[in-house]
């Protein structure tokens, strides 16, 4: 974390962060390299026994399919409303009503 924090300072500081502005980071060997391996670890991982063991689903996400049950999930749903004066006057005698014997 030291070494990061000096190669690159604004990362770490407060009140940089703080700032509206986007931090650049390039891309540089090292960056890469060390993309690569976590990319490997995690494939390694998700090729474990523990993964298969407990089905563990590593697909990526597909926003189409996502957005699209988004969108139908819109038109089916109806939210809940007020009940209007009848319906409330006979929801309340329905449920005080004696039961039919």
């Amino acid at each position: 974390l030291k070494k990061a924090q000096q190669l690159e300072p604004k990362l770490y500081d407060g009140n940089v962060i703080e700032k509206t502005n986007a931090i650049v980071i390039r891309e540089s060997k090292e960056t890469l390299m060390l993309a690569e391996e976590s990319r490997s670890k995690m494939l390694l991982k998700q090729k474990g026994p523990k993964v298969s063991e407990k089905k563990v689903k590593t697909t990526p996400v597909d926003y189409v399919v996502l957005n699209q049950l988004f969108q139908d999930f819109e038109t089916r749903f109806v939210p809940q409303t007020e009940l209007s004066a009848e319906q409330a006057f006979w929801s309340k005698n329905y449920v005080n009503s004696p039961e039919p014997t």
